[in-house]
């Protein structure tokens, strides 16, 4: 009963290479900046502690940022980092710039590797509101672990991404089997 309309295309990331979502998307001549909503120090959770490799007493800094693509909410990024990069990272424009580059070329820190974990999750409440979903919507969840190039994990990451408006490729090319 709604009609014939024209879906815009989704916005995707190449997970073949690790980079930042603003990164990839101004490549793609998509306009990107993010809203800051919290910087704190907190106890990690048992997870984040474990992914990130930390002692019992040590703390984290939380980053949430909803991220935009086009003016429109795209995604929501719960990120933990050792605390000494993060009292670092408060203090930068992270509602422009993104935190790999930040890392990278500024801080000197060279990345080697993700580890992606990708599953699906219905928006709650509080998510829903800030994605500018139907609560119940289908989201795309997304948990990485980036490590630095000698291995050591430096950044922790839950992302949320809208499912109606992103996704990600990647190519996987065949692996003949071997024949006895």
């Amino acid at each position: 009963g709604k009609g014939s309309f024209v879906s815009k295309p989704k916005a995707f990331q190449d997970l073949a290479r690790l980079q930042g979502f603003g990164e990839a998307m101004r490549q793609m001549g998509y306009e990107t900046y993010a809203r800051v909503l919290s910087v704190r120090n907190v106890k990690p959770s048992a997870q984040v502690q474990e992914k990130l490799k930390l002692g019992k007493r040590a703390h984290v800094t939380e980053l949430q940022r909803l991220r935009f693509l086009n003016r429109e909410p795209i995604s929501l990024d719960i990120t933990y980092v050792p605390t000494e990069v993060g009292a670092r990272l408060a203090k930068e424009d992270l509602a422009t710039r993104d935190i790999f580059a930040i890392l990278e070329n500024d801080y000197r820190l060279a990345l080697g590797h993700a580890d992606l974990q990708i599953g699906s999750t219905l928006a709650d409440e509080t998510l829903a509101a800030q994605l500018k979903v139907e609560e119940g919507s289908p989201v795309l969840m997304i948990e990485r672990l980036t490590h630095t190039a000698d291995g050591a994990p430096l950044d922790y990451e839950h992302l949320f991404y809208r499912g109606d408006a992103f996704q990600y490729r990647m190519r996987v090319d065949r692996v003949p089997l071997q024949q006895p």
